[in-house]
C-alpha cells in the first residue's frame, strides 16, 4: 500500500492530493489494552495489521485507517460511532449489535465507514462497508485490505499514469 501511495505521490507533481505516511506499528500489549478497554476482541489479521500500521490518515482517497490511539478516543472515532449508530438504526437485518462492531476506517466526511465484526469461533471477523446503507461485505480483514490495495492500484494505473498530472490540462 505504501509503495502505491509513493508512486501516486511521484506522479502527482502538482500535489493535488495529500500523502500521509502510515503510523508506525504498535506492540501486542498495546492492542490487548485497547481490546480490554473497548470490550471487543480483534481478529488476528487486524492485530497483525496494527503491528505494522497503527493508523493511516487518508490511506485511500479520504479514507483513514484508525489506529489504537484513535480507537481509544478521537474526533474521527466519535464521528464513526455516530455513523454506525445511524447505520444500525436503519438496518434491521444486521445480525450484529452496534456494540460488537469495531470502526476500523472512515472517510473525513463520514460518507464511508468500514467496521470489523467479531471473530467467530476463533476465525476471522468480516469487514462491512457502510455508505448510506450496507455497500459490501468482505469475508476477512485481509480480503478488505487487499481490495483497498487493488482500488489503489487501479487508481494509480487509470487516473495517475493515464493522465498528465503535471500539466495544466
Amino acid at each position: 500500500m505504501l509503495y502505491v501511495r509513493n508512486e501516486m505521490c511521484k506522479l502527482d507533481v502538482k500535489q493535488i492530493y495529500h500523502y500521509y505516511a502510515p503510523n508506525n506499528g504498535c506492540n501486542l500489549e498495546e492492542i490487548l489494552r485497547v481490546e480490554d478497554y473497548l470490550g471487543i476482541k480483534f481478529d488476528h489479521q487486524y492485530k497483525e495489521f496494527l503491528q505494522y500500521v497503527n493508523g493511516w490518515k487518508e490511506c485511500y482517497r479520504l479514507v483513514s485507517f484508525l489506529g489504537t490511539k484513535e480507537l481509544l478516543s478521537s474526533e474521527i472515532t466519535d464521528m464513526a460511532k455516530e455513523i454506525l449508530e445511524i447505520e444500525c438504526s436503519f438496518d434491521e437485518q444486521l445480525e450484529f449489535r452496534k456494540e460488537e462492531l469495531l470502526p476500523i476506517a472512515v472517510d473525513e466526511y463520514g460518507s464511508d465507514l468500514f467496521v470489523l465484526t467479531p471473530p467467530v469461533n476463533d476465525k476471522n471477523g468480516m469487514v462491512i462497508w457502510f455508505a448510506g446503507g450496507e455497500i459490501e461485505r468482505f469475508p476477512s480483514f485481509e480480503v478488505f485490505r487487499d481490495t483497498i490495495l487493488q482500488y489503489m492500484n487501479d487508481e494509480l494505473n487509470e487516473d495517475f499514469r493515464s493522465h498528465d498530472l503535471s500539466s495544466d490540462a
